[in-house]
Order: C-alpha cells, then structure tokens, then sequence
C-alpha cells in the first residue's frame, strides 16, 4: 500500500512546526493541533509522520479535512481502485 508524506498536507492546513523542534511552557505543538484539525490521535501523527499517511486515508482528509483535491496535495497521488477493477 502506498503512503504520503504528512508535510505537504499540514502546509495545506497552514500548521507549521513548533520552533526548535518543540513547544515551548504553554504552548500547543504541532502534533497537538494537526491531531485536532484532523481528527485523529497525537500517535496517529506520529505515525504518519514517521512512516507516511496510508493512501487509503488520503481522499477524506485532503477533501473533507483540507477541502482540496488530494492531487493539489500530493502531485504524485495516484487514484486508487478497487481490487479487480481498471481505472477509467
């Protein structure tokens, strides 16, 4: 299964990263607020910060998270299909 760079859709969403690499007292990271916006657990950042986001995940946080075309996202995202099936 392919993944995708965590990066490109944090730009998208305007989170950056916390300066030196971590929060400073009493401030939010970065992890924090993209497990917000996005609606899935700080590990589940860390996750696909280390390892990529599965393609399968991709379409609803580009679409409903982002409300952008995951392609303007990923450049190199490919549609993916149903086992058995041809794309159009």
């Amino acid at each position: 299964m392919s993944h995708y760079p965590l990066a490109p859709l944090l730009d998208a969403l305007g989170i950056e990263p916390a300066p030196n690499g971590g929060p400073n007292y009493g401030q939010v990271s970065s992890r924090e607020v993209a497990a917000l916006r996005l609606g899935v657990t700080r590990r589940t950042i860390e996750r696909w910060r280390a390892n990529g986001i599965p393609a399968r995940n991709c379409d609803r946080l580009a679409c409903h998270v982002a409300r952008m075309h995951p392609l303007n996202i990923w450049p190199d995202w490919d549609i993916p299909t149903r086992k058995g099936t041809k794309p159009a």
